[in-house]
Formats: C-alpha cells, structure tokens, sequence
C-alpha cells in the first residue's frame, strides 16, 4: 500500500497574527476542595522501573479521567479499590461530591509489573478498566449521570499479567469494540523485535490494539495486534471506525540508507531522476512505466506499484514537463509556473529523496546574498549584536531527533498517511468531541495549534480545528511542567507543576466596557487573560481534568475544583 505524505496546513482564519500577549488577571478564583481520605490508587514505585520510557509512562500518568460524553464528570481510583465519579452540580458554587460507581476484585497474585489504574470510555454507556496488573474490565455504566453502580460485563487476564495503560477505544458501527492499551517492555520480551534488532537491553513502547465482538449477552476476544517502538510515543489513538491506528512518535535517527529519488532545480525547471525498478516492480521496458503529472501532483509507478506519489511544493506547466525512461533510469523534468522560485523541497514531507544543489543557481543564490556579507570579521564594531546566542531560551530549541505523525492500516499494517513533525514540538493531547479521537495540539511558532483527525468520503486527514494563543512559547518556559491540558470548548488552557502552582491562560473574550490602549488609543474589544493559582496543599499534583465551567485538580489527599466560570 502506497504511503501518503501530507502536510499539516493552518486555518490562517483561526490565527491571530496581533495576538498582544496575555493580561494577568489578579481576581480569586472560587476554590472548592473535598479531602480524599482513602487516598488515591497509586503503582507502588519499583527499582525496576529504571530506563526512561517506564519512568515517564509512570511519572506522567494522570489520576483523573474526564468523561467525553459528559465533560462535566470526571473519575478517579480510590486507594481502596474503587472508582470514584466526581463532579460539581449544576448551580454554582457547590460543594464537589465524589461517588463510588465500581469496586475493583481483588488481585488473585502480585504481579511483576504493576502500573497505575486507567479507564477509558467507548460509548456513552459502555466503559474500560484496567487495574493496573494486568487485568482489563468491560463495564457497563448505565446513564453515568445518574452515578448508578456499574456492572462488569467481561474481564480477563491480558499480555500475561502485565500492567497496562488504556490509551484510546472506540465502538465501531458494527458493534465490534476496539481498546488500545499501551505499556513498556524489553525488547528482547518482544519476539518480532528481538529478530530485527541487536540491542537485547533495550526498551520499547508496546503498543496493542485488542478487539471485541459481542455473542448475545457475553463479550469475547476477538483479534490482538502489536506495534512496537523505542521511541517516545506522544500520541496513539484509534480512528472512529476503528480501522486504523495513528501515532505520533519521536523517531530515533536510523542509519542513512540510500535516496528513493535524486533531483535538482534550476530558475526554470526541477529534474527528479529515480530507478524505475525502485519498487520492483519493473525494468528497462518503457511501457511497464507510468507517469502521471497534475498541475501540483506528480505519480509515478511501474508494474502496478506505485513509486512515488505526493504534492509538489509548487504548480508545473504541464505543457512543458517531460519525461523519460533510458534502461530503467527514469528522468522527469518538470517547468516550473513561477520562474525564478526556489522549492525547499519536491514533495513537502516526504524524506525519501536528496536534493542536489545546481552549482548555477547556488552562485546565484550566493550573488542575491551578497550585500549581506563582509570581507571584514567585524566590519561594524561599535554596533550592537543582532544575533546573541546567549538571548536563545530553551523554547527557542527545536529537539534533536526527528519526529513523524503516522497513520498505521489495522489490517496490513502498513502506514498509509505520514508526516515530519520535526519543526512541531508536541504539546498535548485533548479529547474534544465523544465522537471523534483525541485532537493532538503542536506547536506553530509561538502558537499552539489543535489538530483533529478526521476521515471523511474514503479521505483520511488532520483539521486544523483550533489555536491556542502564544501557548507554545508559553509551556516550553515553564520547566517544572507536570500536566497540560485545555477545555473542551478550547476556552482556556492549563499548565500545571509538580505541586501547588497551576497556570490559566484564558483565550480571547469580549471586554466589558470601555478599554483602549493607553498608546495607541485603539479600542480594545477582546482580551486574553492569565490566572495563577496556588493550591493550599503541598502534596504533587496528579491529576487535572478541564470542563468549560471548572478545573478539577486532583493531589495526594485532596481534590480541588477552580470555578471558571
């Protein structure tokens, strides 16, 4: 299957280019807090757990669950075992109430390798469990509005007892449920890894995709497939229909194989020169040969495999590009429609291919540059520095190693859409729709920018869906970061530390009243707002859930919920 390159693209509409900065805003926000006095269900802390994938899984784990189908409800495991429904009522202010709707059974034997409970909601009436050792629950939850208890339909011991994270699930239209569960193991525990790679000592995020199908009133297993990777996985959700998996992961360079195609530029043309047995599927006979040029698409394939496919970076005149094929070296030379641009790339995120630079249009290149260069190490000594690396922050730092969003085929297996996020640092994750998969948020500049996978008349693509203002400079400062999070409704957004200290940046509302700008004197109808809040109790931070009404923060011994609104 042939793999699409695409590009993520912003809404301009849903960018705000005057985008002035946010206002700290001094007001007190109403704090309502409930102590916990079971505590919270924790993994207990192993000196296993010692390579960075299993630390960050353990560290980074959050304790509250909202539920998509009413954001307003969020869920946490007691220490006792128990699931517990939090929530505050419908006229504010009001004390925050917490209901147990579920007792875990007890683990018949300890496990080796506990991790911390998880749940996950498919359906508006159908949940999962995990306890954390191995175990997973299907559950039926009845109107969870109605905090009735919850009846445990199925449950069995998965992937031989060890602990899992729930990630994502979804109920297909068939009625076929899919759970993705996620947990770290060593590489050589993992057959298929084991044959491919040396490195026995290594660690990888295993990553597995069980589905479900129901016989009459009973719910059996029905398929298990895995995807392993040493890299951090930022990202894995399931699609609506659950046929696919996407995942954003943090890629390790691997050793520099040779380019799918070569090509160069020049003022007037591109030339792209690859083997027409690249995918063997042909040879030297012209006709097994196929290309096919569009205005901004290029296509060639050879035998009935297609070779390359992707969007040119810019337009070509069709009437004037040719190709041609000498003994199975295929050359395409395409014209460009504006003369004299530089593309950075032939097909934008597709890293298959190696330019080679035309030793003409880089002399040129070096004329247009030259009125910016000095023979002179220091032509102007008395000027001030316009560059001073010492000014760069830690948010200015793009990561070293290369990062890609994917989307994997649930039964080839194959990717079939991909694209560099080596320029977009990850941000979050946010759950903004019941119906839809989790939106994933990169940075954009200073911007933090909402994408939500969506697939849509057999096309699968990301949708730029919203923009949280200056975000991306603003959590890339913030060093004892623990959770980020933001509303449903993209109203506000959340930093919160290790312990204590929460950060609200509100989006742009309506001002009440007259404001304008002391300098300027432009009348100022919207404005940004910033709120810091200190918790009264030192204990970490384990949690944080966002509703469009309130922010529910989640400690070792207390559960406070931030009126918004």
């Amino acid at each position: 299957m042939e793999t699409e390159s695409f590009v993520l693209k912003p809404n301009r509409d849903l960018l705000d280019p005057n985008f002035e900065g946010y206002k700290l805003n001094l007001d007190k926000i109403a704090i309502h807090s409930k102590h916990v006095e079971e505590g919270v269900l924790q993994a207990p802390e192993s000196s296993s757990n010692y390579s960075y994938q299993q630390v960050r899984l353990y560290a980074l784990h959050n304790h509250l669950w909202p539920d998509p189908w009413a954001p307003d409800q969020s869920f946490y495991f007691s220490a006792t075992g128990s699931v517990c429904q939090v929530g505050i009522g419908p006229a504010l202010p009001a004390a925050v109430r917490s209901v147990p709707v579920l007792q875990l059974p007890a683990s018949e034997s300890p496990r080796p390798e506990p991790t911390h409970p998880s749940l996950s909601f498919a359906s508006d009436r159908l949940a999962l469990v995990s306890d954390g050792r191995g175990r997973l629950h299907l559950v039926d939850t009845g109107d969870r509005a109605l905090s009735q208890p919850w009846q445990i339909q199925f449950s069995d011991s998965l992937l031989e007892g060890r602990g899992f994270v729930l990630q994502h699930s979804v109920l297909d239209a068939a009625g076929r449920l899919h759970v993705l569960a996620g947990h770290v193991a060593e590489g050589s525990a993992v057959p298929e890894w084991r044959e491919q790679h040396s490195d026995d000592g290594a660690f990888v995020n295993l990553l597995t995709w069980f589905t479900f199908v129901k016989g009459g009133a009973a719910w059996r297993l029905e398929r298990l497939r895995q995807a392993a990777t040493a890299s951090t996985v930022h990202y894995a959700a399931l699609d609506a229909a659950g046929q696919a998996l996407c995942v954003a992961v943090k890629a390790s360079l691997a050793p520099p194989s040779a380019p799918l195609y070569v090509w160069s530029q020049t003022a007037d043309d591109v030339t792209v020169q690859l083997s027409a047995g690249a995918g063997g599927g042909g040879g030297g006979d012209g006709e097994t040969v196929r290309v096919v040029l569009e205005p901004h698409v290029l296509t060639v394939t050879t035998g009935g495999t297609t070779l390359l496919r992707g969007t040119l970076a810019a337009a070509i005149r069709l009437d004037e590009s040719t190709w041609t094929n000498d003994d199975g070296r295929l050359e395409v030379v395409l014209a460009k429609v504006e003369r004299g641009q530089v593309w950075p790339e032939l097909l934008p995120g597709d890293g298959r291919g190696e330019q080679i630079v035309d030793p003409e249009l880089a002399g040129e290149m070096a004329q247009r540059l030259a009125h910016l260069t000095s023979d002179a190490e220091n032509p102007k000594p008395d000027a001030a520095d316009a560059y001073n690396v010492a000014e760069l922050e830690d948010c200015d730092d793009f990561p070293e190693a290369s990062a890609a969003l994917l989307r994997l085929d649930g039964d080839t297996h194959a990717p079939t859409h991909q694209t560099s996020l080596d320029s977009h640092q990850y941000v979050l994750t946010a759950r903004l729709a019941a119906a839809e998969p989790p939106a994933l948020c990169v940075r954009h500049d200073v911007d933090a920018l909402l994408w939500q996978p969506r697939a849509r008349d057999g096309r699968w693509y990301c949708d730029h869906v919203g923009t949280l203002n200056a975000f991306g400079y603003v959590q890339a400062s913030k060093q004892q970061r623990k959770f980020l999070t933001c509303a449903p409704d993209m109203s506000y957004a959340v930093i919160c530390e290790t312990s204590r200290h929460v950060y609200i940046y509100h989006q742009p509302s309506p001002v009440c009243g007259e404001l304008r700008n002391r300098r300027s004197g432009q009348r100022i109808t919207e404005v940004s707002r910033q709120q810091v809040v200190s918790l009264e109790d030192s204990d970490p931070i384990l949690g944080v859930a966002a509703a469009a009404r309130f922010l529910l923060v989640l400690t070792a011994s207390r559960l406070h919920a931030l009126v918004l609104s």
